[in-house]
């Protein structure tokens, strides 16, 4: 099960070297980048902002919820806003059982 868990991360990293070369942020200045990486409230507002300009938008956010990113903005979501998401799916399910 290891084994597979492992190869499907690395099938995952593969897949999505693509969508990463189309990012918006990939030509940003070095300066601007910061803006992912912070956990400054203005800076988060300033990376969501590049995010609602980028056409893989919602590929980034699948990328970082499959991979359980907890840093970062990704998909125009902050860490606090996956781990909410991340709750309501598992809540959603088990209210399905």
């Amino acid at each position: 099960e290891a084994r597979q868990r492992l190869a499907e991360k690395v099938l995952v990293e593969v897949s999505d070297q693509d969508w990463r070369a189309r990012t918006l942020c990939a030509y940003l200045a070095p300066h601007e980048i910061g803006y992912f990486t912070s956990s400054s409230a203005q800076d988060i507002v300033r990376a969501k902002l590049v995010c609602d300009s980028c056409d893989v938008k919602e590929q980034c956010l699948a990328y970082a919820l499959r991979t359980n990113e907890n840093t970062n903005v990704y998909g125009g979501k902050s860490e606090q806003e996956r781990r909410s998401m991340k709750r309501a799916e598992i809540f959603n399910r088990r209210q399905q059982r």
